[in-house]
């Protein structure tokens, strides 16, 4: 190894205006990971934040150290003393361990959301730490700039310097716990372990410190780059950090990234992009997408169109304004445009990354929750995506897409989704599920008309066990109030099978379907639920016993909801779950063609007199120009009573003589369309 350290200082003065005198810096999170190729529970966690990472790439950092234990690990091996002395100094005693800004995560890798990363970025620093570096040979030369911007909290800070390999594949696992693939290995301190001491420079002003160090043969020099940070090396928080591949060239969307748009109209993105750097760089741009064929997408900078890719120069703190534009064709689609901005100089670039998502003709929205798994797998390590659609498709549905939760919430924020009526909610067994940040878009999309699918197993334990992790008052009130839905336990005991209560007039044809298994016998939990209100009732019994409710249907004026205690990837039957999901897609959209068609079908049914009653009741009809037939329930959805009512009739009387005391509940239908459900108490 060949290290060399110039103590090159050079002050810059910057004129800073007095409305500039508190600014702040663009703060990059730094994740610190501690990992070993022969760790059984790295691997269980690793995944889960390499997802959350990879989705934030261009805005963290990250750097993996290998420790010495549990076993075989030839990263480790490469430079075992800064390894030993690293995990030393943050008192690291079990692996996976991971720290953020020089604090530790308890829950380790699994821990680590896209909420954490917000939190952390939103905070901002007082200091810019800027990383360029040059190759002469084998020798890569490092020059560090940091100007400080904002007031410096007091502290022993120094400066720590490292070179990273962007990823290490090997052909098969080279310890023993399966793991090939390594992000961000930890290879050299440029610097030394500790860092060095350093002064920061004052408000307005920058210091440049310089490092070489030479590439190892045993690396990859394509994926090596230069990683910096400033830390106060006895309460070990991190003030910021930069690395060489950052992006210089950085992209900012002109208000929301999502919009609803129409066939063969142009939708557009407006966005700034700047040289964040303080020398001419290039810029490498490359568009792709997920569009069907005929849609057309394309941007524009500097007065030229472009559909895949370019190369331009920045100066200085250049700017210059982007355009992406999106046009619609005729198939209905949730369509994705990227535009990502490489700089080519830099070897194990990362870019900068600007999303558009145009959605048009689309009724239907599938939702994947964007979580990792219970077991630490990352969201997409199962492939449950095309269960739900099966179902659509059955049901003859082409209008129709699939996202995630993440994405819809974009769409909610940008009142882009006005048109999606219907959404299929698969949670499958991730965590968290519903959140309280989704809630009031949820609330607002069911006060407005819509209707929610939802399943997954745990969702219940998740948001109403007293001994869940994510419990929130706004969640619990969606889960009473929305879900008309009561958690009874967690993991029903001795269930093999899932049954549709036969009874019921939208689910009954369901049938019957064991259990698939999908993460391993260990991982079984299905929920317990039950009906809280009248406006509930039970469609899927565990065993035929309709003591274990497993599913529930839910309406009231404004909205359906149906839930399932387990998610539809543990339907074992592929049919009986493809059939479950177009029962619900014609459930949902039974009488659904337009408020003022709901309006005439809730007019249709009056109140019952008397109620309670005993023996005898009748109830008012009005303006009935079809024959129908009222339906009475008991509270666990089974029909008790059904009568025929002629077209044209004004009341209808019940002989309930035959009904138990308690409470009931009585609608409408014609078979295809239904009234809400009005109570009726009977009293003996």
């Amino acid at each position: 190894m060949n290290r060399l350290r110039s103590l090159t200082v050079i002050i810059i003065c910057i004129l800073f205006s007095i409305s500039n005198a508190n600014a702040q810096a663009r703060k990059y999170p730094l994740f610190e990971h501690f990992t070993q190729a022969s760790c059984g529970p790295c691997a269980d966690q690793n995944p889960s934040f390499s997802a959350v990472y990879n989705q934030n790439e261009s805005d963290v950092h990250h750097i993996a150290y290998h420790t010495s234990w549990p076993g075989t690990d030839p990263m480790y091996s490469a430079n075992p003393a800064e390894s030993n002395a690293i995990t030393s100094y943050y008192g690291v005693s079990g692996v996976p361990s991971i720290f953020i800004d020089g604090d530790a995560i308890p829950a380790g890798p699994i821990g680590v959301n896209q909420q954490m990363i917000d939190d952390e970025i939103a905070l901002t620093s007082p200091i810019i730490v800027y990383v360029n570096e040059t190759t002469d040979g084998t020798t890569r030369n490092v020059s560090v700039k940091i100007t400080t911007v904002g007031t410096v909290p007091s502290g022993s800070y120094r400066i720590k310097a490292a070179a990273v390999e962007k990823l290490i594949t090997y052909g098969s696992a080279p310890g023993s716990n399966g793991e090939k693939e390594f992000p961000n290995v930890f290879r050299l301190f440029l610097n030394g372990s500790s860092g060095e001491v350093i002064t920061l420079p004052a408000e307005g002003s920058s210091a440049t410190y310089d490092f070489s160090y030479t590439l190892d043969a045993g690396w990859n020099a394509e994926e090596i780059y230069s990683l910096v940070w400033i830390q106060d090396y006895s309460t070990k928080d991190i003030l910021n950090s930069g690395a060489s591949n950052d992006p210089r060239v950085r992209m900012t969307a002109d208000g929301y990234n999502f919009v609803e748009g129409s066939a063969e109209t142009l939708s557009s993105l407006n966005a700034e992009s700047d040289n964040t750097s303080d020398f001419t760089t290039n810029a490498e741009f490359i568009l792709s997408s997920t569009l069907p064929a005929d849609w057309s997408a394309s941007f524009v900078i500097d007065g030229s169109t472009y559909t895949e890719t370019t190369t331009l120069a920045y100066t200085e703190s250049d700017l210059k304004d982007i355009t992406i534009n999106v046009t619609p064709g005729s198939t209905p689609e949730l369509g994705i445009v990227t535009l990502k901005i490489y700089n080519p100089d830099a070897t194990a670039s990362v870019p900068s990354i600007l999303k558009y998502y145009v959605i048009s003709g689309i009724t239907d929205l599938v939702v994947d929750n964007n979580a990792p798994y219970g077991n630490g797998n990352p969201y997409g390590y199962y492939s449950f995506e095309t269960f739900i659609p099966e179902g659509l498709e059955l049901a003859g549905n082409t209008t129709f897409a699939s996202t995630t939760d993440d994405i819809m919430s974009k769409g909610f924020e940008a009142d882009a989704l006005n048109k999606v009526k219907f959404i299929y909610y698969n949670v499958g067994w991730s965590f968290p599920s519903i959140t309280a940040e989704e809630v009031p878009s949820l609330e607002s999309y069911l006060d407005g008309g819509g209707r929610l699918f939802i399943a997954g197993q745990d969702i219940g334990w998740e948001i109403m066990d007293p001994l869940s992790f994510y419990l929130d008052p706004a969640t619990e009130s969606f889960y009473t109030n929305y879900l008309h839905a009561g958690y009874i336990s967690d993991a029903a005991t001795s269930v093999t099978q899932l049954t549709a209560v036969t009874t019921d007039t939208y689910f009954g044809s369901a049938g019957v379907t064991s259990f698939k298994k999908p993460y391993g016998p260990t991982y079984f939990y299905p929920d317990q639920i039950e009906t809280i209100d009248e406006f509930g009732f039970p469609i899927l019994y565990y065993n035929d016993l309709d003591t274990k409710v497993a599913g529930i249907r839910a309406e009231k004026d404004d909205y359906k909801i149906v839930y399932l205690g387990v998610g539809v990837e543990m339907f074992m039957d592929e049919d009986v779950r493809a059939e479950f999901i177009k029962l619900t897609h014609d459930y949902f959209r039974e009488g659904y063609t337009g408020i003022e068609f709901e309006n005439a079908v809730q007019a249709l049914l009056g109140n019952a007199y008397p109620n309670p009653a005993n023996s005898i009741t009748t109830i008012a009809i009005q303006n009935m120009n079809t024959p129908m037939q009222i339906i009475v329930t008991d509270l666990s959805g089974r029909k008790v009573m059904m009568q025929d009512v002629s077209a044209g009739a004004s009341t209808v009387q019940l002989n309930t003589s035959n009904l138990g005391s308690g409470l009931y509940f009585y609608y409408l239908t014609d078979g295809n369309t239904k009234t809400s459900t009005q109570k009726l108490e009977i009293i003996k």
